[in-house]
């Protein structure tokens, strides 16, 4: 099924469709609103690599942007963190 781990689906196709309609209905809840919050990381992602392209092409610096991002201090936007220059 479509979202759902190997061990979720097993654990899906383990419960009795008369009697677990409860059980089925809060694992699809709780895996609903997990990917809920992963499409929301996965925008801001998106989000935060558009403005830093968009800054690339309009090259208002000498340095480029998007690879400056990797060994900035402070993260640059919204929710990704910058890597460490050590590692």
């Amino acid at each position: 099924m479509a979202g759902f781990s190997l061990t979720e689906i097993k654990t899906l196709i383990e419960l009795d469709a008369k009697q677990d309609r409860a059980t089925a209905h809060q694992l699809a809840s709780e895996k609903l609103a997990k990917l809920d919050q992963q499409i929301m990381e996965l925008q801001a992602v998106r989000s935060a690599l558009a403005r830093l392209a968009k800054t690339c092409e309009q090259k208002n610096s000498e340095l480029c942007p998007i690879l400056t991002a990797f060994v900035a201090e402070e993260p640059f936007h919204d929710g990704i963190a910058p890597r460490s220059s050590s590692a």
